[in-house]
């Protein structure tokens, strides 16, 4: 092989391993980046937000930035939105977005019917509930409401510093509907606490250095009184990707099965 074929053969070969490496680079940056890539049309999130979080108009029309707004718990589910998951956002009421003040709203057995409905729609649909505060009050109703219909599953749900107050007892346990949870919460008095330690629930303690979530004692997560600490849940970005993990794990999960 004469030297000009030889130089000739190596700028091929250069060219080629530069091209097989864009392709890994490609194919990587697809596997990060688009969460979407595993078929999750069957799952549903079922968002609810708590007291005074009906997200403003800018939210609603996609327009408010970051941080903004009147709902942090809809800014996960815009973060849920664009993974490819459906996501079904209702008020602690029962009103969807933006229709908070709506006259005698039906408040979960609106949700329930609406997840009836959904659920009829598509086989194999499952549901995954996410609550905030009231919402998971809420959520707990919506379970009791279709506990009866076989046909709804949920394998997995995420309530966030939940809160009864003024609204009746907390529970005393986990619906039988629901599969798994996973419970953020903090040391408010009028939220409820870590749940009984069954089998399926998992009880994260924002309050507790070691977990994470406070920075210098900051939000004050494991204080008894602090009202901002509760709101400081709904938009903290910590447990919103937490929570967004572990949603696309167990969506993940079940779609491996």
């Amino acid at each position: 092989m004469t030297l000009s074929h030889q130089k000739i053969m190596q700028s091929i070969f250069h060219i080629f391993l530069l091209a097989s490496s864009l392709a890994v680079l490609t194919s990587c940056a697809e596997t990060v980046n688009r969460p979407n890539v595993v078929d999750r049309t069957q799952y549903v999130i079922v968002v609810v937000s708590g007291f005074d979080s009906d997200p403003s108009a800018e939210q609603i029309a996609g327009t408010a930035q970051r941080g903004s707004g009147n709902s942090g718990i809809f800014q996960l589910k815009g973060d849920l939105d664009a993974a490819g998951l459906e996501c079904k956002f209702f008020n602690w009421n029962g009103t969807v977005a933006g229709q908070f003040g709506k006259n005698d709203p039906a408040g979960a057995a609106e949700i329930a019917s609406w997840i009836e409905k959904r659920a009829a729609e598509t086989s194999n649909t499952e549901f995954i509930f996410l609550g905030h505060s009231w919402g998971a009050h809420t959520l707990f109703d919506v379970a009791s409401q279709i506990s009866d219909n076989s046909s709804i599953r949920v394998p997995f749900a995420v309530m966030l510093d939940a809160s009864s107050a003024l609204r009746g007892a907390s529970p005393s346990k986990l619906p039988e509907n629901i599969v798994t949870l996973v419970n953020y919460h903090t040391g408010n008095m009028f939220c409820w606490g870590p749940l009984k330690s069954e089998r399926k629930v998992k009880n994260i303690n924002l309050g507790e250095p070691t977990n994470g979530f406070m920075e210098n004692g900051f939000p004050k997560y494991g204080s008894a009184f602090d009202i901002s600490a509760h709101v400081s849940a709904e938009w903290d970005q910590k447990i919103h990707r937490d929570i967004y993990h572990r949603i696309l794990a167990v969506v993940g999960e079940q779609s491996n099965d």
